[in-house]
Order: structure tokens, then C-alpha cells, then sequence
């Protein structure tokens, strides 16, 4: 899945997607994105860098997701630039985006050692206790209709832990790339 049909996926899904997650499948311009960017990370230097971002959505706080095109790398991961000045990979692919999507994961902008960056657990909209049983419940339903959406698209779901593997590693790569960028 390309960034591009992983955006169509999102703008297509975009209702349930919002109703179960706090996630919204905004899509900004590469140029506009860059913009963004430029801001957050302090300069336009990394654009020198040659690496590209393709524009997946926001969160209700403000956090910027986007497909990380690197040079010379055929593996396409998603990443986010949080809106407290947190980053991180989300999935080693566009694939795995859409179906770590299902899952419904909150996403941890810092994370401590042993802790992970997604956590189903921490969905405030399937929480009853935060939002209300019906609204909770609605959101259960709408992620069912998305997962159920996804195994018909892209096939039989792996465990959220299998779509993790190696996440650590382009998380890594990607927090360090961050880190050149923001230095100049």
C-alpha cells in the first residue's frame, strides 16, 4: 500500500477512524506539510536532508502523522511530530498503519523504557467510563466495521504485537533522524 492509496483508505474510512480513535485523516499538501514541519522542527534544513513526508492527519491535540519517505529506502513506515514536541515511528509500513488502526490504539507522545507508544488500553473514546457507555459503545461498533473493512481489504489481521515487530528500530532510526535535523 503507497501512501497515497493508504490516504484514499483513510479518507474513505474517515468516519469510523474518528468515531473509535482520536486520529483524523486530514490531508495537507506535501508543500503545506513542509511548512508545518519547517515550524515544528525548527528550520527547513531538513528538507536538505531529502526526505519526504506524505500527510496522514492530525489528532484532536494537534500531532501531525505522516508517511516517512527516506532516500534510497523502499520501506515506507509512519511516523508522528507531536504537538508537545514528541516523535516516533507508528508502523514499519502504510499496511501496518491501517491495520494498527483497528486496534485502536492511543498514542504515548514520550514513553518511558519498557512502555509502549501504542496502547489499546488507553483509548479514551472505548473507555465508558470516560466518554459514556453510549458513547463507547458506538465507538466499539465503529471499529468493528473498520476492522471488519480491513480484513476484507488487506486481508487476515495479525496480533497488534506482530504488526509491532521491529517498530523499535525505525522508531529509533526515526527519533535520531529528528534529532540531525533539529541541531542546525
Amino acid at each position: 500500500m503507497t501512501p497515497e492509496e493508504l490516504g484514499k483508505w483513510l479518507s474513505e474510512n474517515l468516519d469510523e477512524i474518528y468515531t473509535f480513535m482520536d486520529y483524523e485523516a486530514t490531508i495537507d499538501s506535501e508543500k503545506e506539510l513542509a511548512v508545518t514541519l519547517g515550524h515544528w522542527l525548527g528550520s527547513d534544513f531538513w528538507a536538505t536532508t531529502k526526505h519526504r513526508f506524505i500527510h496522514l492527519g492530525i489528532d484532536g491535540a494537534g500531532s501531525q502523522f505522516a508517511a516517512w519517505i527516506r532516500p534510497g529506502e523502499t520501506q515506507i513506515p509512519v511516523v508522528f511530530f507531536g504537538s508537545e514536541g514528541g516523535a516516533g515511528a507508528l508502523a514499519t509500513s502504510c499496511k501496518n498503519w491501517a491495520k494498527t488502526i483497528a486496534y485502536a490504539p492511543a498514542i504515548e507522545e514520550y514513553t518511558e523504557p519498557g512502555h509502549r507508544r501504542l496502547d489499546p488500553g488507553q483509548n479514551w473514546k472505548i473507555d465508558g467510563d470516560e466518554v459514556g457507555q453510549d458513547q463507547a459503545d458506538e465507538a466499539k461498533a465503529a471499529q468493528a466495521t473498520y476492522r471488519a473493512a480491513v480484513e476484507k481489504r488487506l486481508g487476515k489481521m495479525p496480533s497488534l504485537h506482530q504488526l509491532m515487530t521491529d517498530l523499535d528500530k525505525v522508531d529509533a532510526e526515526f527519533v535520531q533522524w529528528v534529532a540531525s535535523v533539529t541541531d542546525h
